[in-house]
């Protein structure tokens, strides 16, 4: 079931935010990265990250323990016009760190673009940033699961520097589930109530959505064609205040899904002539039937008129 996200945290520096995931079998993955990512923005609302998502989605997901990573690519754009022999010795490197790409550029003897274009550089960036904007997408099991935006970890507990200077502030430009290219329709509309939602706070809080997920089909008319599958979903908000360092309660944002045990399908129909014809007859029939009372009364009237003189 996959989940896309685009969510703002105008006041949180992503270095300290976390993304991890619970589900109803037991398992948990704590910063998970590779499929979504967290870009750092400015005061003014700008992301500071000027590379390409493409470069991100080539990003490695840590493991569970926070383990070593596996050997990272070197971006592309340090090849670009390099000769062929050169190109080949290098691009058996790992570049696993900022420091590591621009080593590259400076043994390839070109001049550094910037730390904003690489994916390896987003921890510098992260420290001159001052919120963050969490974009791409979770596959989630078709269980109860909660995805839970808060404080980094350091192994299982977390950081009281990060637990602090949380602000859970956020926009949700974007909550979709399901696959993006399926053409969606439906008699009362396409139900995403949390794009566009926003709430900020002035405390220490958790927010906490329940979001009934529904499966949904979509099909061009009756017959056994190919149908769309994807996800419609409802959602309730609730927030509280909480006291850090009590109940064992950390300010968070967490999106707990609920799948349903029913499926909607939508079927999209164009009607026949022959309908409209019937409909249309039956507008003129009752057209007739008006006039006809009309014309009744009036005669009624002047006839009453009549026999009053």
């Amino acid at each position: 079931m996959p989940v896309h996200f685009d969510v703002l945290f105008p006041y949180m520096s992503c270095n300290r935010l976390s993304i991890d995931v619970v589900d109803a079998t037991g398992t948990a993955k704590f910063n998970c990265t590779g499929t979504i990512h967290k870009l750092p923005i400015s005061g003014d609302g700008e992301v500071q990250y000027k590379g390409t998502m493409k470069d991100l989605d080539n990003d490695i997901e840590m493991d569970d323990t926070g383990g070593d990573r596996k050997c990272r690519r070197c971006p592309s754009s340090a090849f670009e016009g390099v000769a062929a022999d050169v190109r080949n010795a290098a691009a058996s490197k790992c570049c696993d760190s900022c420091d590591s790409v621009f080593e590259l550029y400076k043994e390839l003897e070109k001049k550094f673009p910037g730390i904003e274009y690489f994916p390896q550089c987003l921890e510098q960036l992260y420290e001159r940033a001052r919120g963050c904007n969490v974009i791409g997408s979770l596959d989630l099991k078709k269980v109860p699961v909660t995805v839970i935006f808060g404080p980094r970890r350091t192994g299982r507990r977390y950081s009281l520097k990060d637990v602090i200077r949380l602000d859970t502030s956020h926009v949700i430009k974007k909550l979709r589930i399901g696959d993006e290219a399926v053409e969606r329709f439906s008699k009362h509309g396409v139900a995403e109530p949390l794009c566009g939602h926003e709430r900020f706070s002035k405390t220490y809080s958790e927010t906490r959505y329940l979001v009934k997920v529904v499966p949904t089909t979509y099909r061009k008319t009756r017959t056994r064609d190919a149908k769309a599958s994807t996800y419609e979903y409802s959602a309730q908000c609730s927030s509280q205040a909480i006291v850090v360092g009590f109940s064992g309660v950390v300010p968070a944002v967490l999106f707990a899904f609920e799948p349903a045990a029913i499926q909607v399908n939508n079927v999209f129909e164009r009607q026949p002539v022959s309908h409209f014809l019937v409909q249309l007859c039956g507008i003129v029939g009752g057209l007739f039937v008006v006039l006809g009372f009309i014309d009744s009364t009036v005669e009624w009237f002047v006839d009453f008129e009549k026999r009053h003189r």
